[in-house]
């Protein structure tokens, strides 16, 4: 994909980790890699086919959606769907993004523009970040390492653990529920 040097991402997944790490020039590589479980091989890999990965482009600014199936319809099918689908993403340094999964971990690395990363139940990770403006997750732990962000950082978990180091903001909003909260250099 062609974003440009300051393109942005916005990618929403339900089950399955977003990976998000800095490539080169001013393209964007998506790896999609879908996992299913079924009764059999071909259960399966049939299942795989309903759910779809959409990709949407509109100038510098692309939109990512893993799609699943309506919950009517898997009822009047019996059909239970085991999918996650893992979404490694390479971006150009400058690029915005905005990353949600229901259940997986979502990572950054090497990503200056402006980034909030949210889980539901699962990790955020951010190494060498630039203008980080939120890490959020309920059910998982949040590190953010060698990150200088401009303005305000807000890292919260309700059940894990927030590890900020080397991290330079102008101001902190950081918060644990049920887990403990590390601060170094």
């Amino acid at each position: 994909l062609r974003l440009g040097g300051a393109g942005e991402l916005d990618i929403e997944n339900i089950a399955g980790d977003i990976i998000i790490t800095r490539g080169t020039a001013n393209e964007a590589t998506i790896e999609i890699v879908k996992t299913a479980r079924g009764r059999s091989d071909a259960d399966a890999k049939d299942v795989l086919q309903l759910v779809p990965v959409d990709i949407v482009e509109r100038g510098t600014r692309v939109e990512i959606r893993t799609r699943y199936p309506h919950d009517e319809w898997r009822r009047g099918n019996r059909r239970h769907v085991d999918v996650s689908v893992a979404l490694n993403i390479t971006a150009p340094a400058g690029t915005r993004v905005r990353a949600h999964s229901i259940s997986g971990s979502v990572s950054a690395t090497d990503i200056k523009g402006d980034v909030s990363l949210e889980s539901v139940s699962g990790s955020i990770r951010v190494a060498n970040g630039g203008r980080l403006s939120a890490a959020k997750s309920m059910s998982g732990n949040i590190e953010v390492n060698d990150t200088a962000v401009d303005g305000a950082l807000e890292a919260s978990t309700a059940s894990g653990t927030v590890t900020l180091r080397r991290v330079k903001a102008r101001t902190l909003d950081v918060g644990s529920i049920s887990g403990s909260v590390v601060l170094e250099d």
